[in-house]
């Protein structure tokens, strides 16, 4: 226990190890501060607390070890920073958290891992930034949340990462950025969701995942925007609602898919867009929806199929577009809707086809164009 001055300080050898007891306490001044060796090491008791001054620094080795106990746990001052090679890991016990105007930063070849009950809580002005290596992973608990300031962000080789009972939660700020390989994971629980910022971006191969629980929800900023690799998948739960913003956009690979629960739902002045090789596809549920000024697009490759008892329904003055080799198909009891303004456009040899004793309705000046002309057509 260190209760004022300058905290604890080792500038070599073997760092700070703990192997029972009450762990690693510093009231007041500049923290805990190991520069080389094995960094710190607490395999039980009480974890490793800060009350104030800078933090924890480890800079070299191998970082911040935590084999049980109370975990990692910063009130005030400048957060745990880990420049080296192995980053944070918590093997039991409880959380990593940090109350106060900074954050957890770790620069180099690893990750932070939390394997046990709970998750990694950040409380005030900043973010959780991973650069190099490994991104986020979380199994087991209840995920990452991030309540105010700058959001998740990830600039990496691979992927935020969460597999258990419950989601990745961005209140504020500048939503979950992730500029690599792999993109965003989500396996079981609640799925992904932004409550205000810019939203979920994702440069990369990959695009977003969710399989299980209640799928992405954005509710303000910018959307949804996936710039490469396999677009966004939903399997299961509530599927895609944006509810402001700048909707969802697609710029490769696959596109939309979403497999059960409650289709795509875009509510604001924006669209869905999908550039690239595929399609917007949702294989039961409900329907894609867009309530606003604009559009569904779809440029290259495969139009929008819905399949099972459902609709693409379009409300305020746009339209459904596709500029493409193919078609809008619907297969099953029901319709394609069109409220206002600019009715159905095909471009490219193309048709739309119904089956299935249904219609066509367009209610609102325009009519069905395609290839420049006006027609009735056939429902099959």
């Amino acid at each position: 226990m260190v209760n004022g001055g300058c905290g604890i300080m080792v500038n070599g050898g073997c760092g700070i190890t703990v192997n029972g007891g009450c762990g690693i306490m510093v009231k007041g001044g500049f923290g805990i501060t190991v520069k080389g060796g094995y960094g710190i090491t607490e395999n039980g008791g009480c974890g490793i607390m800060v009350n104030g001054g800078c933090g924890i620094t480890v800079k070299g080795g191998c970082g911040i070890t935590e084999d049980g106990g109370c975990g990692i746990m910063l009130k005030g001052a400048c957060g745990v920073t880990v420049k080296g090679r192995c980053g944070i890991t918590l093997n039991g016990g409880c959380v990593i958290t940090v109350k106060g105007g900074c954050e957890i930063t770790v620069k180099g070849g690893c990750e932070i891992t939390v394997k046990g009950g709970c998750e990694i809580t950040v409380k005030g002005g900043c973010e959780i930034t991973v650069k190099g290596g490994c991104g986020l992973t979380v199994k087991g608990g209840c995920g990452i949340t991030v309540k105010g300031g700058c959001g998740i962000t990830v600039k990496s080789r691979c992927e935020i990462m969460v597999k258990g009972r419950c989601e990745i939660m961005v209140k504020g700020g500048c939503g979950i950025t992730v500029k690599g390989r792999c993109g965003i994971t989500v396996k079981g629980g609640c799925g992904i969701m932004v409550n205000g910022g810019y939203g979920i971006t994702v440069k990369g191969r990959c695009g977003i995942t969710v399989k299980g629980g209640c799928g992405i929800t954005v509710n303000g900023g910018c959307g949804i925007t996936v710039n490469g690799g396999c677009g966004i998948t939903v399997n299961g739960g509530c599927g895609i609602t944006v509810n402001g913003g700048c909707g969802i956009t697609v710029n490769g690979g696959c596109g939309i898919t979403v497999k059960g629960g409650c289709g795509i739902m875009v509510k604001g002045g924006c669209e869905i867009m999908v550039k690239g090789g595929c399609e917007i596809m949702v294989n039961g549920g409900r329907e894609i929806m867009v309530k606003g000024g604009c559009e569904i697009m779809v440029k290259g490759g495969c139009g929008i199929k819905v399949k099972g008892g459902c609709e693409i329904t379009v409300k305020g003055g746009c339209e459904i577009t596709v500029n493409c080799g193919c078609e809008i198909m619907v297969k099953g009891g029901c319709e394609i809707t069109v409220n206002g303004g600019c009715g159905i456009t095909v471009k490219g040899g193309c048709r739309i086809t119904v089956k299935g004793g249904c219609e066509i309705t367009v209610k609102g000046g325009c009519g069905i164009t395609v290839n420049g002309v006006r027609v009735v057509l056939e429902v099959n």
